[in-house]
């Protein structure tokens, strides 16, 4: 044994390496059982079952692992003159590289699966106008509270751009306003007028939208009154048509993009042996290049891009490969994250609570009343339901099934106290 595996350096590096083993270690002792059986001989990145075996999309594992590859990206703690210290950082590299793709994978697959229900949900909302009205009625309060947001914003923006002197100097007080609200009188006055500058630069972009000019236009060409009352209402549902289709292709494109990222993990990968003691550093660089391709941006995903070249040195390979991991742990795979669940959030379907916000409104209003009620009068309500319910189907069962059939079988059996007589 060389002197420099009881440097300190050295004692580093094997800290993290085992760090890092016992993270991947379920995973390397369901790959060892199978190997035992004869199902496989190989860690295999391209087999499914790996994304079985761990759950590694946790926000503690990742940044554990992205504390580890810090400590090399600058190369400080890089040891390049022992070769089993160097064998012992591609394997870091190796075993970070495959915590990556097994968490990256579980991630897409959790964000992509899902989106089936949305879009089936969108596909039959669309398929009828009645689907359509009811999202419209689902969607009103959120719809409102944007409009009230927007014009909020809408309002401060145009507080922070104007002079406050100049504008509270040009308001009139009156005269029989007392001295102390008049400072109160001149702020309400101004974000009154700052509302209504609002209201009127929203109206007159709603009146220059497409929607409003077809309006216009049928107007103005058929003189039908008729249709354009049946266009001005249709244009709460023409907003929703749009939007739900708007939603829906942003959901479809974020389905095809998580599924090329998927292809990208499972099956454009190489396969890696555990048992391997001399790793070419090349196919490796490659893959951590690639997956820096992929994940930099969520709406574009080029590989064409020429990748950049192995470098040539062992220094310059291992620092490279720590710097560009620890890249895609700290920044690209984070953001990337961030990026889809913006995506979802904005894009999916309404929740439970906003689709039956109605119902949940009228049993608030009305549920304690009728409850109330209810309790006040159930003995009424129980005779009623024993009177018209119970004892009519029991005296329909027995007047009109049981007693026929019993007079049927009293004549078959010439029973003189049949009610039925055959001629």
């Amino acid at each position: 044994m060389s002197k420099s595996n009881n440097s300190p350096q050295a004692a580093i590096i094997k800290d993290q390496f085992t760090a890092l083993f016992i993270i991947l270690k379920p995973l390397i002792d369901d790959q060892n059982n199978k190997r035992h059986t004869g199902n496989t001989s190989n860690l295999s990145l391209s087999d499914s079952s790996i994304l079985k075996s761990l759950k590694l999309n946790k926000k503690s594992t990742l940044r554990q692992v992205s504390s580890i590859l810090y400590e090399f990206q600058d190369g400080g703690l890089i040891n390049t003159d022992d070769a089993d210290l160097i064998e012992l950082q591609k394997l870091i590299i190796i075993i970070s590289l495959i915590i990556l793709i097994i968490a990256s994978s579980q991630f897409l697959l959790h964000n992509t699966l899902p989106l089936l229900d949305d879009l089936n949900y969108y596909d039959s909302v669309l398929s009828s106008q009645r689907g359509v009205f009811l999202y419209t009625l689902q969607t009103l309060p959120q719809n409102i509270c944007n409009i009230i947001q927007s014009l909020f914003n809408d309002v401060k923006t145009k507080n922070l751009k104007a002079n406050q002197t100049v504008l509270l100097n040009a308001i009139d007080v009156p005269t029989w306003l007392p001295k102390g609200f008049e400072s109160l009188y001149k702020n309400l006055l101004k974000w009154l007028g700052f509302l209504s500058d609002s209201l009127v630069s929203n109206t007159k972009q709603l009146l220059k939208s497409p929607t409003s000019f077809l309006i216009e236009k049928q107007r103005l060409s058929n003189n039908s009154v008729k249709l354009f009352i049946n266009a001005t209402v249709g244009l709460p549902f023409y907003h929703s048509t749009t939007e739900l289709k708007s939603k829906r292709e942003k959901l479809v494109h974020l389905q095809e993009q998580n599924v090329k990222r998927l292809g990208l993990l499972l099956s454009e990968l190489p396969t890696f042996s555990i048992i391997d003691t001399n790793i070419d550093m090349e196919p490796i660089h490659s893959i951590i290049n690639k997956l820096s391709l992929a994940f930099v941006n969520l709406e574009s995903f080029d590989l064409t891009t020429t990748l950049e070249p192995t470098p040539s040195s062992q220094s310059q390979q291992l620092s490279e490969s720590f710097q560009k991991l620890n890249a895609l742990y700290d920044r690209l795979l984070p953001s990337y994250k961030t990026q889809i669940q913006a995506q979802l959030t904005t894009n999916k379907q309404p929740h439970k609570l906003a689709k039956n916000w109605l119902l949940i409104t009228l049993l608030v209003l009305y549920g304690p009343t009728m409850a109330s009620t209810i309790m006040a009068n159930r003995e009424t309500i129980y005779n009623w339901v024993q009177l018209n319910l119970v004892e009519t189907t029991i005296g329909f069962y027995q007047n009109w099934i049981v007693d026929p059939l019993n007079n049927i079988l009293k004549t078959i059996r010439h029973d003189d106290e049949s009610q039925i007589a055959i001629i």
